[in-house]
């Protein structure tokens, strides 16, 4: 039997219509006769958003509605905030299991991370609107953008016909604490003014911790979770490879975490995952795979020279800004450079 933690469930999901800010309530009861495009930085509260109007459509009856996502991921982390707002799970679906589902339309269709969809899959998503569809995204955490021909958030409103009265901004971090968002902002220029937007305006700064090797970073994670009784815990690291050093290393002294992965062997091939995240056990995924997650505290083991590619430098941006409350780097070798290219002034470095 699964241990829910309610509490964590409450903490994510719970968000009472008095304690939206003026933005997030204008969205909120927004009408449902007109396309909408909706910019909001990390921490923001879109996925919150996307999921309340949908159950704006299903209270007050006014058609069937998708809810689309990129990630099976982003699926599993919302399944608790989808049975919290009693919503129907079914329409609640990642953008490749559409076809698979049976769904060709629907009256309203409300995508989460816009920014990561091609143009043909937007143009699909579109179509797929029989009346009226909510687009929500950040070029910011746009992490394959290069590699898949997407655009950025002013195109798609052009491409999808948005008025510009429609499209709106979110400009509230909500998740971040400032001394985060400041390190966050000096890796991305899309970021913007990140810390700005705070309203945690107090906090940690980051860690950047160097370790004699591997099993030192992890030790050190290991213990740090262990001694204070951690509950929410992101571990996230650059390629299935770095998972499977983990997951062994883990295993091997009877730590237990949950993982998501691709599996590459001969005979087994393809995604692997036991996410759950109603449980209090730590998740270890790749950047890539935690874009729309959040997680109080996140760790970055590994975090080396060896990624120095465009594509991580977006998905470490992604990475640094899951967290709510503490940031941890290690590294043993070489520190990624583009964590090297923020100003030493905005994180604690220390050698163990």
């Amino acid at each position: 039997m699964i241990e829910v933690n309610e509490e964590l469930v409450a903490r994510r999901w719970m968000v009472r219509e008095e304690e939206l800010d003026d933005e997030q309530y204008k969205i909120k009861m927004m009408k449902m006769d007109n396309n909408y495009l909706i910019n909001g930085c990390a921490g923001s509260g879109k996925t919150i958003l996307a999921l309340q109007k949908a159950k704006e459509i299903q209270d007050l009856d006014l058609g069937t509605y998708l809810v689309v996502i990129f990630t099976h991921t982003l699926k599993n982390f919302i399944k608790d905030g989808v049975t919290s707002l009693g919503l129907d799970p079914d329409r609640v679906c990642n953008y490749h299991s559409l076809d698979k589902n049976g769904f060709d339309s629907a009256d309203y269709i409300i995508v989460d991370e816009i920014q990561d969809f091609q143009i043909s899959q937007i143009d699909k998503l579109k179509k797929m609107a029989k009346k009226n569809f909510i687009f929500f995204g950040d070029d910011a955490q746009q992490i394959y953008g290069s590699k898949n021909n997407n655009i950025n958030l002013n195109e798609i409103q052009d491409f999808a016909n948005i008025d510009e009265d429609n499209h709106k901004i979110l400009d509230k971090n909500y998740r971040l604490p400032k001394p985060i968002a400041d390190f966050a902002q000096n890796l991305h220029f899309n970021a913007g003014d990140l810390a700005g937007r705070c309203t945690k305006l107090t906090g940690d700064k980051p860690v950047v911790l160097k370790c004699i090797n591997p099993k030192e970073q992890l030790d050190y994670i290991v213990n740090l979770i262990r001694n204070e009784t951690l509950q929410d815990v992101g571990i996230l690291v650059g390629t299935n490879k770095d998972i499977e050093l983990l997951k062994s290393y883990f295993e091997s002294i009877g730590f237990k975490a949950e993982y998501k992965y691709y599996e590459e062997g001969e005979k087994n091939r393809g995604p692997v995952s036991n996410l759950d995240f109603y449980t209090s056990k730590p998740k270890v995924m790749t950047y890539h795979s935690s874009k729309g997650l959040q997680f109080e505290h996140v760790f970055m083991p590994l975090c080396e020279y060896d990624y120095i590619n465009n594509n991580f430098k977006e998905a470490i941006y992604v990475a640094i800004t899951r967290t709510s409350q503490r940031l941890i780097i290690l590294y043993s070798n070489v520190l990624s450079p583009f964590i090297q290219s923020i100003d030493s002034m905005l994180y604690e470095h220390y050698s163990k």
